[in-house]
């Protein structure tokens, strides 16, 4: 038979499987079939063996995904799943990460994280599904694995840190940490709690926001002096071609899928858009209204920009192009000083 399951975020789902005869009953005991399972689509990733399988979405679809099911005797079944994108959300005032299925104004307590988190200021999602929390007040970087509130103990970092406030992951899987307080950046392998000393970036002006373009480049917003720069990881020098001026308080960038620079302003309440290697916004993609004191944004799978507003507790999506908020997508509950956001990769 097909059936039809949602899937919410990326952590690994268990389905038990069994076999049924024409009259219905489950097949058990040593006669009972075995199942081979394969996937549809690299969108979901599945494994197992008996009669137990393992379900994690890897990328998000808009179409449903399946999984093909063969037992060792009778017939084929193939089971569809819906996939369902999380966001995350950093709470600063009450020190905790909370997760919201968009379109929806309701937290899933199941998904909300308080152990060991310190005034979070940015997210990131590693290839492996773990999330990762910047703690502004306590120098520290702390890893979980969606569904558990116990901070990975291996993964935590503490070491060149100073006031972390942005983080993002390279293609190599380094994640790379702003340290606000030392205008200092610098890219640790998971696992380890040394800084790479060749990937460590000095010059820039109270670092916040982080955001690797499709090259490879990381682009860093600058809030102590307006700009954002670019730079190739392993070098200390800024790509002057690259350079963004004349922004008020940037905090936060992001990258569309057609690779436009998104940079949040956080002293005039936008959002302004920049093709790579210009320094003019573009006019159609500025977005002010609904903003209040904004602090972070991030781009879902069907490419809808989300925003936090510290001040009046709200995260706001749009449709690009448009400077109007998106009323269904508006969170508002159980958000306490909205920073850092996140979606499941």
């Amino acid at each position: 038979m097909t059936a039809g399951y949602s899937i919410i975020g990326n952590q690994p789902y268990t389905m038990m499987l069994a076999a049924q005869d024409a009259s219905g009953a489950t097949i058990i005991g040593a006669g009972a079939p075995t199942f081979t399972l394969t996937s549809g689509s690299s969108a979901l990733a599945v494994s197992g063996s008996g009669n137990t399988a393992t379900v994690q979405v890897q990328s998000y679809s808009s179409a449903p995904v399946e999984m093909t099911v063969t037992p060792s005797q009778g017939s084929v079944a193939n089971i569809a799943f819906t996939t369902v994108q999380e966001l995350w959300v950093a709470n600063f005032n009450n020190s905790t990460v909370t997760a919201y299925v968009p379109g929806t104004n309701t937290a899933i307590s199941a998904d909300t994280i308080s152990a060991s988190v310190n005034f979070p200021q940015a997210l990131a999602f590693d290839a492996r599904g773990h999330l990762w929390v910047a703690n502004f007040t306590n120098n520290t970087v702390t890893a979980y694995v969606p569904g558990t509130n116990t901070a990975i103990a291996a993964d935590t970092i503490t070491a060149s840190l100073s006031e972390p406030s942005g983080l993002a992951f390279d293609a190599s899987g380094h994640l790379w940490v702003a340290s606000f307080n030392i205008n200092a950046v610098s890219a640790y392998v998971p696992g380890s709690n040394t800084a790479i000393a060749a990937d460590t970036i000095t010059g820039v002006s109270l670092p916040s926001g982080l955001a690797f373009d499709a090259s490879g480049h990381l682009w860093v917003a600058n809030l102590g002096n307006n700009t954002v720069t670019a730079y190739v990881p392993g070098t200390n020098t800024a790509i002057s071609a690259d350079t963004i001026t004349g922004l008020i308080g940037p905090i936060a960038v992001a990258f569309d899928a057609s690779g436009h620079l998104w940079v949040l302003n956080n002293g005039s309440f936008t959002v302004t858009a920049y093709a790579p290697g210009i320094n003019t916004a573009i006019t159609a993609d500025t977005i002010s209204a609904s903003m209040n004191v904004p602090q972070a944004l991030a781009f879902d799978a069907n490419g809808n920009l989300w925003v936090s507003n510290a001040v009046n507790n709200t995260v706001t999506a749009y449709v690009p192009g448009t400077n109007t908020a998106i009323a269904a997508d508006t969170i508002s509950v159980s958000l306490s000083g909205p920073s850092g956001l996140a979606f499941t990769p």
